[in-house]
This record gives structure tokens, C-alpha cells and sequence, in this order.
């Protein structure tokens, strides 16, 4: 499935459907998925894309709507 993006904020993405989500750019070498309350927090490297972050996004979708 396609997606496309919103740029909601700064660093917060929405993907249609169904959520948005909190991108962070951070020093590590993996990127890590948290999801609470708030939603969807994405942190990742800043040499990994956000078509990258995407695709990952949607590999995870079910878990994340799982954790929503």
C-alpha cells in the first residue's frame, strides 16, 4: 500500500490513513518505535530517510494499531 504524507508540525508526520506520528532525530544506529499515550514517537538516526521511516512505519502498522 502507498501512503502519503502530511506534514502536521515541525517533526510530526501523519500518514493516511490512519496516524500520525512524532519524529525525533537522535544518536543511535537503529531506529526505535514507542508507542503510549501520546501516540507514535519515531526515533532514528539522521542519516535514515522518512520514505525509510515510512516503509518501517507500514511494515509495523498492525502492531502500532494493536498499541493505540
Amino acid at each position: 500500500l502507498q501512503r502519503k504524507i502530511k506534514k502536521a508540525g515541525k517533526n510530526d508526520f501523519l500518514l493516511t490513513p490512519p496516524f500520525t506520528y512524532h519524529l525525533e532525530r537522535a544518536k543511535r544506529k537503529t531506529v526505535g518505535f514507542i508507542v503510549d499515550e501520546r501516540g507514535v514517537t519515531v526515533r532514528a538516526p539522521s542519516w535514515v530517510s522518512v520514505s525509510e521511516i515510512e516503509k518501517m512505519l507500514q511494515t509495523k502498522e498492525d502492531w502500532i494499531q494493536k498499541k493505540l
